[in-house]
C-alpha cells in the first residue's frame, strides 16, 4: 500500500533528506658573535602576541582561532592548543543538556539490590559512582561510591544500601556548563541528574563529561573499543545500526545503496552520513527519509553531539 504520509508509524514527524550531494639577525661587528634563539612559532605563543596587541582577551583568541581554523601550516601541538582553546571557549554557551548522558544509557542500581548484586554491577560498568533509586530511574535519590563498597565485609548479611547512599544533585538541562562546573567545585559533588520538562530524569551528567567538553573522549585502561554492531530483524524488515558503522560495510552486509563511490567519498560511517545530509545532528526520536535512496532512518540514541544507534527501514513506494 502506497504510504504518502509524513508521520511515522509511531506518531514522530518524518524529515525528509535533502537529495543534493554532499630576518636573519646580523652584526656589523664580523668579529661580533651572533646568538642565534629558536623562533616561537607555536600556537599560543602567536595568541600571546595577538592578546598584547589588541587588548580584549576573549575577543584575541576567537578571532585568532578563526583566522588560524584552517591553517595546514600548523603542527600537531599548535592545532591541538588551538582545539583546546576553541572548545574552553564554547563553554560559556553549553548547558547542562549539551554535554550530558542520555537516560538510556544511564548505569543505575535498584535500592533493594543486594551487596553481591551491586558488586557484580560494578564490575561489569566499571562506574566509581553508580545512581541508586526505588521502582524507576524517576525516583532516584542519590548515588553510591565504590569506595564506601570496598570499606564492607563482603559476607555482611545486614549490609543495608541506604547506608552508604550519597546525595545526588538534580540540575535543569538549561544550567550553563560554567556555573555547573563551579557547583561541582564548591560541593565536592561530581556527578548529577538533570530532569526534563515534567520531572522525570532526562540525563546525567559527570564532572569527567564537561572535561571531555574540552579535550575530547577520555578512554581509560579498562575501556575496550566494542565493533560496531548490526543487527538485521527479519520480523519487521528493519535494520538496528550503530551510527559508527563503515558505510562500505553496512552496504555490503544489507545490500541498501545510499551513493556512489565518488559521493560518498568523504564520508565514512552512518552517523557521518546522516548528519552530512541534514548539516546537524539529529535529536532522538527523529525520523528522516532519504527518498533517493528509498531509506527510513529512525534515531534510536543520540546525544547534541553524536549519533549512536539507528534503525533502518525500506521506504514504502
Amino acid at each position: 500500500m502506497q504510504n504518502t504520509s509524513n508521520t511515522a508509524p509511531s506518531g514522530k514527524v518524518i524529515e525528509d533528506l535533502p537529495e543534493n550531494d554532499t630576518k636573519d639577525a646580523s652584526s656589523n661587528n664580523e668579529n661580533a658573535t651572533v646568538e642565534t634563539k629558536p623562533k616561537k612559532n607555536g600556537f599560543l605563543a602567536a595568541i600571546t602576541r595577538k592578546i598584547l596587541k589588541q587588548g580584549d582577551i576573549r575577543e584575541a583568541l576567537a578571532d585568532f582561532i578563526d583566522d588560524n581554523n584552517d591553517d595546514d601550516k600548523l603542527d600537531y601541538v599548535a592545532r591541538h592548543e588551538r582545539d583546546l582553546i576553541s572548545n574552553v571557549l564554547k563553554l560559556r554557551d553549553m548547558t547542562v543538556y549539551d554535554v550530558m548522558v542520555p537516560r538510556v544509557d544511564i548505569v543505575s542500581i535498584d535500592v533493594d539490590s543486594n551487596f553481591h548484586d551491586i558488586i557484580n554491577i560494578v564490575l561489569e560498568k566499571q562506574h566509581s559512582r553508580i545512581p541508586v533509586y526505588k521502582d524507576n530511574l524517576d525516583n532516584t535519590f542519590g548515588f553510591i561510591h565504590l569506595k564506601d563498597l570496598l570499606n564492607r565485609d563482603l559476607n555482611d548479611n545486614t549490609f543495608d544500601i541506604n547506608s552508604i547512599v550519597r546525595e545526588l544533585p538534580i540540575l535543569s538541562p538549561s544550567l550553563p556548563v560554567l556555573d555547573l562546573l563551579l557547583q561541582m567545585k564548591q560541593t565536592k559533588l561530581h556527578m548529577a541528574l538533570v530532569i526534563d520538562e515534567f520531572g522525570g530524569i532526562d540525563g546525567l551528567v559527570t564532572i569527567e563529561d564537561i572535561t571531555e567538553a574540552i579535550v575530547g573522549e577520555i578512554s581509560d585502561e579498562f575501556d575496550t573499543e566494542k565493533e560496531p554492531e548490526l543487527i538485521i530483524k527479519p520480523e519487521d524488515s528493519s535494520i538496528i545500526a550503530d551510527a559508527r558503522i563503515e558505510l562500505d560495510d553496512l552496504m555490503d552486509v544489507t545490500k541498501i545503496t545510499l551513493g556512489s563511490e565518488e559521493e560518498l567519498d568523504d564520508i565514512d560511517t552512518l552517523g557521518g552520513y546522516i548528519t552530512n545530509k541534514i548539516g546537524r545532528v539529529p535529536a532522538r526520536g527523529e525520523v528522516l527519509r532519504d527518498r533517493r535512496n528509498g531509506i527510513i532512518f529512525e534515531i534510536i540514541e543520540a546525544d547534541p553531539r553524536r549519533i549512536s544507534r539507528v534503525r533502518i527501514r525500506k521506504l514504502n513506494h
